[in-house]
């Protein structure tokens, strides 16, 4: 007699990309399958290593290397041999922003940061806000030289507040 049994099915779930502060929520699919397992080509850690429903959380390594690979393996509950299905996982890094030290400015004089003086990593956009009457020339606004114009007459303290987002 032979006994013709079905191949185990495996479905790792769809590539994502989250941040690096995040975990990823995993959602595996198998069938004909006595036993399940995840791997990582990385060093973080499984919530349910033998679960189809697991979490993971990137390690600094996996973070540094931008990107993990992550392995369904499952065991057939026949004499199959063992299948696997991956899927890959990018880590943004956080934006950071950096506006600058303290600079003083003439009452009726206009500022305009210098390249260098303002940083930002890790971002697609830059914007700047202003506290006090004074306005951020709009054609500046989204870079990392804005000019700050005063209200006419005013004194005291502005604050200039750099946002980058990712």
């Amino acid at each position: 007699i032979l006994n013709l049994t079905p191949n185990q099915v495996v479905n790792a779930g769809l590539n994502q990309t989250i941040c690096e502060d995040d975990e990823v929520s995993l959602i595996g699919s198998a069938t004909n399958a006595s036993s399940v397992y995840w791997t990582s080509t990385g060093t973080g850690t499984f919530s349910a290593v033998n679960s189809l429903n697991t979490n993971y959380t990137p390690s600094s390594a996996d973070i540094i290397s931008s990107s993990v690979t992550l392995t369904l393996n499952v065991i057939s509950n026949s004499n199959c041999p063992e299948v696997a299905d991956a899927t890959v996982i990018t880590i943004k890094k956080k934006p950071t922003a950096n506006a600058g030290a303290a600079v003083s400015i003439c009452e009726g004089s206009s500022y305009t940061f210098s390249a260098g003086e303002a940083t930002a990593a890790n971002y697609t956009a830059v914007t700047w806000t202003a506290t006090g009457p004074g306005a951020l020339d709009v054609t500046t606004i989204n870079t990392l030289t804005p000019k700050y114009i005063p209200a006419v007459g005013q004194t005291g303290t502005v604050t200039l507040t750099l946002t980058a987002t990712g």
